[in-house]
């Protein structure tokens, strides 16, 4: 099963003030009924403010992709992801160097999250037990580009 949605509103065409806003952001889920019965969920969302001051404008945005597994999916005989997670949030600008043809930079935070079970064996060879652990990282990320419409 899956389904979607998304919307994005142009905020300049109520507030005259500004030249070109957008705001926007989307909705996915899946899911499967067999074999690691994944469940997984998207969420988007992002700004756009162009023309701020001069040619200089903004860019902002937000994503969050999450999957769980009904069935953990094993690495070795002792350990087995459960979920992972990552998130991006990036900020910039976004200048103007010609008629539809853009520069930016933005700077983003990247963290990707992995949960998982570990047998842990006790002393003296006592029943093992599952532990359920966490592992996360965090990036600093800088992306570029240019946009040109011809």
């Amino acid at each position: 099963m899956e389904y979607a949605a998304g919307l994005g509103v142009r905020i300049d065409q109520f507030v005259s003030a500004l030249d070109k806003a957008l705001i926007q952001g989307s909705y996915a889920h899946a899911e499967e009924d067999n074999y690691f019965k994944r469940k997984s969920d998207r969420i988007m969302a992002g700004v756009t403010f162009d023309n701020l001051v001069g040619p200089v404008g903004i860019l902002a945005g937000f994503e969050k992709v999450s999957m769980e597994y009904g069935n953990p999916l094993m690495l070795t005989e002792t350990a087995a992801i459960t979920k992972t997670e990552e998130m991006l949030l990036r900020v910039g600008p976004r200048i103007k160097i010609a008629p539809a043809s853009y520069l930016s930079v933005q700077y983003g935070l990247l963290t990707d999250k992995v949960s998982f079970n570990r047998m842990s064996v006790g002393e003296n060879g006592s029943i093992p037990s599952v532990i359920s652990d966490e592992f996360s990282i965090d990036k600093n990320v800088i992306m570029a580009d240019v946009t040109v419409t011809f």
